[in-house]
């Protein structure tokens, strides 16, 4: 009935409330029939066209080049310990559809769109979602200059999810785009101090000795989440 289910052969559906508000804000993501396309249509030999549409560049396929810079360290048995990644443990915090939707241009009437204190239109997505396992990382994507923060609160064992949002909360982790060559402090002189570049820092717990907080557990804790 024009929800996006399976759609791009990957699972692709949004979840109803109050895992995000997508559905209540007809996001195109989540609507076939306003669709224009992302991630989820990018599959080998799949085009999102109307049906009267010819493909184009049919005898000229694209051709793009990932590359990638990875840092490492050995691994200590006697001092690491193994952590498994929130996609595989079943403790992703989705948001989206699962993992994309259209950032509308806001204006009045325009569902999650309001002014901020400046007057500047801001486009909102909230979500609830009770936690799994213990976090020592979290990596919002806060995919800038779009986003503009992305924040997770955590609130008492035994709150009804629908009651759970930033009053009744405790912040665990907020995300906010720090822009290279503008003399940031957190990233002055780093690889990531660049201008046109962007840094977009994680959340980490683990060892007081390296100054961190302990790791977070949210078995079974009701979390909000504000992007």
């Amino acid at each position: 009935r024009g929800f996006a289910a399976r759609f791009g052969g990957g699972g692709k559906s949004c979840a109803a409330w109050p895992s995000t508000d997508l559905i209540e804000h007809r996001n195109p993501t989540c609507d076939i029939r306003h669709y224009q396309g992302g991630q989820w249509a990018c599959n080998h030999g799949w085009s999102l066209l109307d049906a009267e549409q010819q493909i184009p560049w049919a005898d000229r396929p694209l051709v793009f080049v990932h590359k990638f810079r990875f840092y490492v360290q050995p691994y200590v048995p006697a001092y690491h310990t193994p952590i498994r990644l929130g996609e595989t443990a079943g403790s992703a915090l989705l948001l989206g559809s699962p993992w994309e939707y259209d950032v509308p241009r806001c204006a009045e009437g325009v569902p999650g769109c309001s002014r901020d204190a400046h007057g500047m239109w801001v486009h909102k997505v909230v979500g609830k979602h009770v936690g799994k396992h213990t976090f020592v990382a979290l990596n919002n994507h806060c995919h800038a200059p779009t986003c503009l923060a992305m924040e997770v609160y955590a609130c008492a064992k035994g709150t009804p999810l629908e009651a759970c949002d930033t009053t009744a909360g405790k912040l665990v982790c907020r995300t906010a785009p720090v822009y290279g060559g503008t003399g940031s402090p957190t990233e002055q002189g780093s690889r990531f101090d660049e201008a046109g570049y962007i840094a977009i820092p994680d959340c980490f717990w683990g060892g007081a000795e390296w100054g961190l907080e302990p790791p977070q557990q949210l078995d079974g804790v009701p979390l909000h989440i504000v992007k």
